[in-house]
């Protein structure tokens, strides 16, 4: 949850961040263009990696293993034409991450009524 919730905190001020999950295939070989983070995942760390003036806010934050792995890293270009504009997907993504959350707060304030 700490990255949805730097995620919506940096929507609030427009602040862009692309931050790269790995899950199936190994993304160790983009971590070393970056610089070693290896810290546990905490939503203000994400957000002050992605701070305007970062010496890290340009590159990518990669998250493996749990962790915060490397920030600053530099990610292939894709020459695949049928990827979606970035755009889009960021507004499908927030949009996604906005009614998760509130479905979640939702959620927990019905457990709180019902306690």
């Amino acid at each position: 949850m700490p990255v949805v919730y730097a995620a919506l905190n940096m929507a609030k001020t427009k602040t862009g961040a692309l931050i790269v999950i790995e899950q199936g295939v190994s993304l160790q070989e983009y971590e070393k263009t970056g610089d070693v983070i290896d810290a546990l995942i905490n939503s203000r760390l994400i957000e002050n990696i992605f701070f305007k003036n970062s010496p890290l806010h340009d590159g990518a934050l990669i998250v493996a293993r749990g962790r915060l792995a490397s920030a600053g890293c530099i990610l292939p270009v894709s020459h695949d034409t049928d990827v979606p504009r970035s755009d889009y997907v960021i507004v499908r993504l927030l949009e996604f991450l906005r009614r998760r959350m509130h479905l979640q707060l939702w959620c927990r304030k019905k457990q709180a009524i019902y306690r």
